[in-house]
């Protein structure tokens, strides 16, 4: 949930697509551009005009070829962004005429019909099947421009279009799972011809497919009435194997980990979460915040966060909000975040959970009180109607009234114009009221304590 690199777009262009080398060094985006992974650096822009939009791309699990479909169907050579077949190119029948065009090179016309919206790579690295707008699935190879085989499917009752909007090839390569808006189905991987289907439900509808590494199973997002549904099926009968509800988030994208125990979702929002396939219940939540920041939470409020996040962390109880520092010292543990995902190495998880205990008892000066006190301690300023609007001294006496029935130790933070001035501490045993005084220095200007 750390970010670790930022990658840039070389030339204009947008990004609908990514896709991962097989040995993870590269990553592909339907921009055209290819990035290292390790250290983000751009290798390859292939952004050209003449191809206009990019809806797919898909990379070879041998990280030598690249394929992308839109408008045109492509092979690339990965290792220099080389153009090696073009597969498909609209003819001049199919570009748009109406005079409105940006693009020197010429605008593809909205209504072409071989328009492409998914594309996958055999994991022998060379064969690859795309899916367009007509609801046509062709198989192709990456060393050539014949066409290898093809399919129309059926036209479905009661479905608005006819596009193939996600295919995948099973682990095996022996066979392939398809889904157009209200059916899925399995494909001989060899000829294309379809081996089983499955029609959704009336008011269901279908987003995004990816294959499990078990070999048995799918998932998929579907819609149903206006929610979002993470579904594992069966990849030999098609059928629901279970499902998880997403409490109407806007999900559209599922990916399996390797590890065969997770599946991880993902919004337009840029939010993440991480599913327990066994359970079907949540794992992890993760979040970008402002430009930079990334967030990883737990269901149980666990979390780890980058340092330009924690401004936009907030917890909301009992009809009010918090900052994250009310509840910071036993939420915030990178240690627990990073256990419950299960790849951290067991060093780097010691590490976190001893500088977490130093924190502790730096704090608390008992390493054994580990579990969070839900009260909140109410603060009061005594004295802030006798306060002036205008202040000639230069300073302001501020008057504290502290109400915790349950601590006898802890701290008010003063901030001038959003910066930390004050950050006293206070101790008061025996009693569940404290009374507490304090002189602040103001700036010229306005001052908002």
């Amino acid at each position: 949930g750390k970010e670790t690199k930022s990658l840039t777009v070389e030339k204009s262009g947008y990004i609908t697509k990514l896709a991962f080398s097989g040995d993870g060094q590269h990553l592909a985006a339907s921009s055209g551009d290819i990035w290292e992974t390790a250290t983000g650096k751009n290798v390859v822009s292939v952004t050209d005009g003449s191809i206009w939009a990019v809806k797919s791309i898909d990379f070879s699990n041998d990280g030598k070829r690249i394929i992308s479909g839109g408008a045109c169907i492509i092979s690339w050579d990965a290792e220099d962004g080389s153009k090696i077949y073009f597969q498909q190119v609209p003819m001049e029948k199919d570009m748009d005429t109406t005079g409105t065009c940006w693009n020197p090179n010429g605008c593809v016309s909205p209504n072409f019909k071989f328009m492409v919206y998914s594309a996958a790579l055999h994991p022998n690295s060379r064969d690859f099947i795309v899916g367009n707008i007509n609801g046509i699935i062709q198989k192709w190879n990456t060393e050539n421009d014949s066409l290898y085989a093809y399919k129309i499917l059926e036209r479905i009752k009661n479905q608005q279009d006819e596009k193939v909007y996600d295919l995948k090839y099973t682990r095996d390569g022996k066979s392939v799972i398809a889904v157009q808006q209200k059916c899925i189905y399995r494909l001989n991987a060899n000829n294309l011809q379809v081996e089983d289907s499955l029609i959704l439900p009336d008011g269901e509808e279908i987003l995004g497919i990816d294959m499990g590494y078990d070999g048995e199973l799918f998932g998929c997002i579907t819609k149903r009435q206006n929610g979002r549904i993470v579904q594992i099926r069966n990849i030999h009968d098609l059928k629901l194997n279970k499902e998880f509800y997403t409490d109407g988030s806007s999900f559209n994208k599922i990916s399996f980990s390797p590890n065969k125990k997770q599946a991880a979702t993902a919004s337009d929002d840029g939010f993440c979460t991480i599913w327990d396939l066994e359970t079907g219940q949540p794992a992890m939540y993760l979040n970008t915040i402002g430009e930079y920041g990334n967030i990883m939470v737990t269901p149980d409020n666990y979390y780890m966060a980058s340092k330009s996040a924690l401004d936009g962390v907030s917890f909301f109880k009992d009809s009010s909000f918090y900052s994250f520092d009310q509840f910071d010292l036993y939420l915030n543990r990178p240690d627990i975040v990073l256990s419950r995902l299960g790849y951290a190495a067991p060093e780097l998880l010691n590490f976190y959970r001893n500088a977490y205990f130093k924190r502790l008892k730096r704090t608390t000066g008992n390493v054994n009180d580990t579990t969070m006190n839900e009260y909140v301690p109410q603060l009061k300023l005594a004295n802030k109607k006798i306060i002036p609007v205008v202040n000639t001294t230069g300073s302001v006496m501020l008057n504290f009234e502290v109400t915790d029935s349950s601590a006898q130790k802890g701290s008010i933070r003063i901030f001038i114009n959003g910066n930390l001035i004050k950050e006293p501490q206070f101790m008061e045993k025996g009693t569940a009221t404290l009374y507490f005084s304090d002189s602040i220095l103001l700036s010229q200007g306005n001052n908002n304590i």
